[in-house]
Protein backbone atom coordinates (compact mmCIF):
# COMPACT_ATOMS: atom_id res chain seq x y z
CA UNK A 1 0.00 0.00 0.00
CA UNK A 2 2.66 2.50 0.95
CA UNK A 3 4.56 1.97 -2.29
CA UNK A 4 1.44 2.55 -4.41
CA UNK A 5 0.63 5.75 -2.55
CA UNK A 6 4.23 6.89 -2.73
CA UNK A 7 4.19 6.40 -6.50
CA UNK A 8 0.86 8.26 -6.73
CA UNK A 9 2.30 11.14 -4.70
CA UNK A 10 5.39 11.38 -6.93
CA UNK A 11 3.23 11.38 -10.07
CA UNK A 12 1.01 14.12 -8.60
CA UNK A 13 4.08 16.15 -7.63
CA UNK A 14 5.69 15.95 -11.07
CA UNK A 15 2.36 16.53 -12.81
CA UNK A 16 1.61 19.55 -10.60
CA UNK A 17 5.05 21.04 -11.27
CA UNK A 18 4.53 20.65 -15.03
CA UNK A 19 1.07 22.23 -14.73
CA UNK A 20 2.58 25.18 -12.84
CA UNK A 21 5.26 25.61 -15.52
CA UNK A 22 2.58 25.41 -18.21
CA UNK A 23 0.55 28.08 -16.40
CA UNK A 24 3.63 30.30 -16.18
CA UNK A 25 4.23 29.92 -19.91
CA UNK A 26 0.61 30.79 -20.72
CA UNK A 27 0.70 33.79 -18.35
CA UNK A 28 3.96 35.12 -19.80
CA UNK A 29 2.77 34.65 -23.38
CA UNK A 30 -0.46 36.41 -22.47
CA UNK A 31 1.48 39.32 -20.99
CA UNK A 32 3.68 39.56 -24.08
CA UNK A 33 0.67 39.33 -26.39
CA UNK A 34 -1.13 42.00 -24.37
CA UNK A 35 1.90 44.31 -24.50
CA UNK A 36 2.49 43.90 -28.22
CA UNK A 37 -1.10 43.83 -29.37
CA UNK A 38 -3.10 46.77 -30.56
CA UNK A 39 -6.07 47.96 -28.56
CA UNK A 40 -8.46 45.77 -30.54
CA UNK A 41 -6.93 42.48 -29.34
CA UNK A 42 -5.25 43.62 -26.13
CA UNK A 43 -8.01 41.96 -24.11
CA UNK A 44 -6.96 38.59 -25.48
CA UNK A 45 -3.55 38.95 -23.84
CA UNK A 46 -5.12 39.89 -20.52
CA UNK A 47 -7.47 36.91 -20.75
CA UNK A 48 -4.57 34.56 -21.53
CA UNK A 49 -2.61 36.00 -18.61
CA UNK A 50 -5.56 35.41 -16.29
CA UNK A 51 -5.96 31.86 -17.60
CA UNK A 52 -2.28 31.25 -16.90
CA UNK A 53 -2.69 32.40 -13.31
CA UNK A 54 -5.66 30.05 -12.93
CA UNK A 55 -3.49 27.26 -14.35
CA UNK A 56 -0.80 27.98 -11.76
CA UNK A 57 -3.41 27.73 -9.02
CA UNK A 58 -4.63 24.39 -10.44
CA UNK A 59 -1.07 23.07 -10.41
CA UNK A 60 -0.60 24.08 -6.79
CA UNK A 61 -3.89 22.39 -5.89
CA UNK A 62 -2.84 19.16 -7.63
CA UNK A 63 0.33 19.11 -5.52
CA UNK A 64 -1.49 19.95 -2.27
CA UNK A 65 -4.26 17.40 -2.80
CA UNK A 66 -1.71 14.77 -3.86
CA UNK A 67 0.15 15.35 -0.62
CA UNK A 68 -3.10 15.11 1.36
CA UNK A 69 -3.91 11.87 -0.50
CA UNK A 70 -0.55 10.47 0.62
CA UNK A 71 -0.96 11.60 4.25
CA UNK A 72 -4.62 10.53 4.61
CA UNK A 73 -4.95 7.30 2.60
CA UNK A 74 -8.39 6.44 3.96
CA UNK A 75 -10.05 9.45 2.32
CA UNK A 76 -10.64 9.02 -1.41
CA UNK A 77 -11.85 12.61 -1.82
CA UNK A 78 -8.25 13.79 -2.19
CA UNK A 79 -7.67 11.47 -5.15
CA UNK A 80 -10.90 12.66 -6.78
CA UNK A 81 -9.79 16.28 -6.33
CA UNK A 82 -6.41 15.49 -7.91
CA UNK A 83 -8.21 14.02 -10.92
CA UNK A 84 -10.60 16.98 -11.13
CA UNK A 85 -7.92 19.66 -11.04
CA UNK A 86 -5.69 17.70 -13.41
CA UNK A 87 -8.54 17.76 -15.93
CA UNK A 88 -9.25 21.43 -15.25
CA UNK A 89 -5.60 22.28 -15.87
CA UNK A 90 -6.29 22.08 -19.60
CA UNK A 91 -8.19 25.37 -19.23
CA UNK A 92 -5.41 27.55 -17.90
CA UNK A 93 -2.15 25.68 -18.22
CA UNK A 94 -2.58 23.66 -21.41
CA UNK A 95 -2.57 20.61 -19.16
CA UNK A 96 1.04 21.21 -18.18
CA UNK A 97 2.16 20.47 -21.74
CA UNK A 98 -0.44 17.66 -21.65
CA UNK A 99 1.97 15.31 -19.86
CA UNK A 100 1.43 17.12 -16.54
CA UNK A 101 -2.30 16.48 -16.67
CA UNK A 102 -1.72 12.85 -17.67
CA UNK A 103 0.67 12.32 -14.75
CA UNK A 104 -1.81 13.96 -12.37
CA UNK A 105 -4.62 11.77 -13.68
CA UNK A 106 -2.55 8.59 -13.32
CA UNK A 107 -1.51 9.62 -9.80
CA UNK A 108 -5.11 10.34 -8.82
CA UNK A 109 -6.37 7.07 -10.28
CA UNK A 110 -3.57 5.18 -8.55
CA UNK A 111 -4.60 6.85 -5.29
CA UNK A 112 -8.20 5.75 -5.86
CA UNK A 113 -7.45 2.11 -6.57
CA UNK A 114 -4.70 1.57 -4.00
CA UNK A 115 -5.50 -0.73 -1.10
CA UNK A 116 -6.04 1.27 2.05
CA UNK A 117 -5.99 0.21 5.70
Amino acid sequence: MAEELHTAWILCLVGGILIIIGGLVVAVLGAILGALATLSIGGVGALAGLAGIVGIIFGILVIVFGQRMYRDPGNQAWAVLVILFSLLSFIGAAGGFVIGAILGLVGGILGLVSKKN
